[in-house]
């Protein structure tokens, strides 16, 4: 085998275990929920919003940020908007309502290492 060949092969597999060792800080196994099913639209109730930023080959990201969002302020406001996981990859934020009623969908932007996924959650 010539020597071309053979440093083609070493840079290939480099290459390889390059793209394996960046795709394993993808937060692809993350999730979000809420503290409650269900809240009345009377400016008082809340539900607590909580996102688990994970991966399925590291577990837990930590310090990855998470970025929440409602789809129509009419039915409500998230506080805070912005928010960086914890050690057990775990970011809260909060989901107050307004007096209007109606389906709300919330959204969690989570960022770790250069990856973005995105959640969402219903509440009625």
């Amino acid at each position: 085998m010539s020597m071309r060949v053979k440093a083609g092969f070493l840079i290939i597999i480099s290459l390889l275990l390059l793209v394996g060792l960046v795709a394993a800080d993808l937060p692809d196994t993350s999730t979000i929920s809420s503290g409650t099913d269900w809240v009345v639209a009377n400016r008082i109730d809340q539900a607590s919003i909580t996102v688990y930023a994970l991966n399925a080959t590291d577990g837990a990201q930590k310090h990855a940020l998470v970025l929440f969002d409602v789809d129509n302020p009419e039915y409500g406001s998230i506080s805070p908007k912005s928010v960086l996981s914890d050690n057990s990859g775990k970011a809260k934020s909060t989901f107050k309502v307004n007096q209007t009623s109606g389906v709300v969908n919330i959204s969690a932007r989570i960022s770790a290492d250069g990856f973005t996924v995105i959640r969402y959650i219903t509440s009625t």
